[in-house]
């Protein structure tokens, strides 16, 4: 596709959006926690997710299209407890002279339990296609046959945020440079990770045997030392009866039978 043709898509594809009515004010989109989409866009024009599902919920849409901007047949999303995934089937975007950006097959994002991944089956960016075998998070392709319009992310991850395509426009349209910062997201998941649960301390036993060692101990001690100090203070009578003699001690009176 030479830049002159794909310059005039995309001016194509702005004037059908406009006179077709579907121009907002840009609008951020705040996903939750547990939630997925089959199709975003946001800046000049605005497409709501579609089809939002969030908390616990699936929702599908069969036979979608934007005139000139995008279109697909079939769009998935669902989500539930630490997991969201959304595909999309034959997808077309920025169709008004030629896709943009076309799919076959499928594109799907899934976030498992804070784990992101995606797939897409074939993919072709302004007529070429592009290797979607192992795809490393953010890759970025700037097609030289797009001039400078469009760069297209796949495998977009950000936080717990899973993309598998996300397209924005750049200041490569004469006089619509107004339109730079406009983005289209295809298939994304966003999910939260469970929380790992406290594991008690374990019991060694030490406590128990730290008691009965007092217990046993101080039971002994009274025992024995209460047994001696009688035997050693008292002395025996004599064989007639008689008091015992006394032994004097310093600084004591002597005491006489």
């Amino acid at each position: 596709m030479s830049k002159k043709k794909t310059t005039a898509l995309g001016a194509g594809v702005l004037s059908a959006a406009l006179a077709g009515g579907v121009m907002f004010a840009p609008a951020a989109l705040s996903q939750e926690e547990n939630s997925a989409f089959g199709i975003s866009a946001s800046g000049l024009i605005n497409i709501p997710a579609t089809p939002y599902a969030e908390g616990d919920a699936s929702e599908s849409l069969v036979g979608t299209e934007v005139p000139e901007l995008a279109e697909a047949t079939v769009l998935n999303a669902e989500a539930s407890e630490n997991y969201a995934h959304a595909d999309v089937a034959n997808l077309g975007v920025l169709t008004g002279a030629g896709p943009l950006v076309e799919a076959s097959g499928t594109i799907s994002a899934t976030c498992d339990n804070g784990a992101l991944s995606s797939n897409i089956t074939t993919l072709t960016i302004a007529g070429n296609e592009v290797p979607v075998q192992n795809l490393a998070p953010n890759t970025t392709i700037l097609p030289e046959q797009l001039g400078g319009i469009a760069q297209v992310t796949l495998n977009k991850q950000e936080g717990n945020t899973v993309t598998a395509v996300s397209i924005e426009l750049l200041q490569g349209l004469p006089g619509l440079s107004d339109i730079a910062g406009q983005t289209i997201d295809i298939a994304s998941a966003t999910c939260t990770e469970a929380a790992q649960e406290e594991q008690p301390p374990p019991d060694n036993g030490g406590g128990d045997g730290g008691d009965n060692g007092g217990d046993n101990g101080g039971d002994n001690g009274g025992d024995n030392g209460g047994d001696d100090g009688a035997g050693d203070g008292g002395d025996q009578a004599g064989p007639d009866g008689a008091a015992p003699t006394p032994t004097p001690q310093p600084g004591h009176l002597d005491v006489t039978g």
